[in-house]
């Protein structure tokens, strides 16, 4: 039960980070907090945490976000479905390496929302609609150090960090 409410807790935490208020120049940095979250978990628990609460997720994002209904659902999935075919392989990457595979995953993911706009004629402006790609790469490092303490303290995941070579 604990390890739900710790799962639970962070993405709740993602999606407020995610609806936060913010200047408009800031909202085209805002990183993704959710997809973020989802490839922490992924990664760490990966037979715990599935596609079809994912999708669940991406709905309640489109809801808050007042999208089009399963836009952010099918840019999850997609981007989970990529880093659950190869999360023993991510686990096993550098610091820098997994930054650049977050960035990857994160441009899959604004892909997919961005063809989505595209269906209903909404597109974004293309120059800006990236940008979030990168803070969020930039800000990986951080998300998974802090989840993986959590984990840690609450015996939650195995507590391996790659790039420490420690256990």
């Amino acid at each position: 039960m604990r390890n739900f409410t710790i799962i639970i807790g962070s993405l709740l935490l993602a999606i407020i980070l995610s609806i936060m208020p913010l200047p408009a120049w800031a909202l085209t940095f805002r990183p993704e907090w959710v997809a973020l979250i989802c490839i922490y978990w992924i990664v760490t628990l990966p037979d715990k945490f599935g596609l079809i609460s994912i999708w669940l997720l991406g709905i309640i994002l489109d809801a808050l976000h007042a999208t089009l209904i399963g836009e952010h659902a099918l840019a999850l999935v997609v981007m989970s479905y990529v880093i659950y075919k190869f999360h023993r392989q991510f686990r096993m990457l550098a610091l820098m390496q997994q930054i650049i595979v977050v960035f990857i995953l994160m441009l899959v993911y604004q892909s997919v929302i961005f063809i989505a706009q595209g269906f209903i004629d909404q597109l974004p402006l293309f120059k800006w609609f990236w940008f979030s790609s990168i803070t969020s790469a930039i800000i990986w490092p951080w998300v998974y150090t802090l989840l993986r303490r959590v984990g840690r303290y609450s015996k939650l995941g195995d507590g391996y960090i790659p790039w420490k070579h420690t256990r």
